[in-house]
């Protein structure tokens, strides 16, 4: 199968100087993989159908955490 791209999207923070958004194929997000942004929203692309978990972080202008980790969101690439 070929790469499947997701766009991801999220409520924007005022004072998020940057996102991290995360990545995982399992809930302890062990191996995740990780983008930055500083929009409300990342491509993210996967290499094969299955099942994904998302969560994205908002960080301050020194790249220090403002609020835990969302919930995760499911996607399926199927």
């Amino acid at each position: 199968a070929p790469e499947h791209e997701f766009e991801i999207k999220w409520t924007q923070i005022p004072i998020a100087g940057s996102y991290k958004l995360e990545m995982s194929r399992t809930e302890d997000f062990e191996n995740s993989e990780s983008v930055m942004t500083t929009e409300n929203f990342a491509q993210f692309k996967v290499p094969e159908p299955g099942d994904y978990l998302f969560r994205v972080q908002p960080l301050d202008s020194n790249g220090k955490p403002l609020t835990p980790v969302s919930n995760r969101a499911p996607a399926a690439y199927t």
